[in-house]
């Protein structure tokens, strides 16, 4: 029962923190791709990597640690739904051939500090993997 929501799904993965962008995560003793390297995969293909780079779309970048270097975003502007929009069906063509990240944004939630100000961390999270596709496609 508890793999059941993971039966249909693209891949598993997680991440422990954010910036520098994990891309590797030891789990159990083993480096496995983080969620920000699955979502990468599933957008530019499979990657290859050594504990000094990951190769991505033809790209390397240098890796520390199993994570890379992006900029904090520059501003910030991601447009959201909300879950009710979601269940009510307001979303409408909005999640028509979308990547959709769920994540959780109430009052509460934690940030992290940026040269923009504070930002919550599934926010962050997003501009984080935004910058890194950025990186390794080539659409700076």
């Amino acid at each position: 029962m508890r793999w059941a929501m993971a039966a249909g799904a693209y891949s598993v993965a997680f991440i422990d923190a954010l910036n520098p962008v994990p891309m590797v995560e030891i789990y159990r003793g083993r480096p496995m791709p983080s969620l920000f390297l699955v979502a990468l995969e599933l957008l530019l293909g499979k990657a290859s990597w050594t504990p000094e780079g990951i190769t991505l779309n033809g790209t390397t970048l240098p890796m520390r640690n199993g994570q890379i270097a992006v900029p904090f975003p520059s501003r910030d502007e991601i447009k959201s739904l909300s879950l009710s929009a979601l269940l009510d069906g307001k979303a409408g063509q909005d999640l028509k051939n979308a990547i959709v990240i769920i994540g959780y944004e109430g009052r509460e939630m934690h940030t992290f500090p940026t040269p923009i100000g504070p930002i919550k961390a599934h926010r962050l999270f997003f501009y984080e993997l935004e910058l890194a596709y950025a990186a390794f496609s080539g659409r700076n």
